[in-house]
């Protein structure tokens, strides 16, 4: 009656005497309740910066002030 690739879980009778109906699931299927919860492996590494961005020893040597920057830099200690 059910495809081959199906399990069938035979109906029981119930205390007050009525039947529950066979229930027919698909060969591998597990109900939601039982299923594992997902787990984001980016959630769980935790953050390493930003993605694709150089973490050499290169990319973080500072930059020379510009006039600008001097300037603004010199405002600034005056207060």
């Amino acid at each position: 009656r059910h495809a081959a690739m199906t399990e069938v879980i035979k109906g029981t009778r119930r205390p007050d005497g009525t039947y529950r109906k066979d229930v027919v699931r698909k060969a591998g299927y597990v109900p939601e309740d039982e299923q594992e919860k997902y787990h984001d492996k980016f959630k769980v590494q935790g953050p390493k910066g930003v993605p694709g961005a150089d973490t050499s020893e290169a990319a973080t040597v500072k930059q020379p002030l510009t006039k600008s920057a001097k300037k603004n830099a010199a405002r600034k200690a005056k207060k």
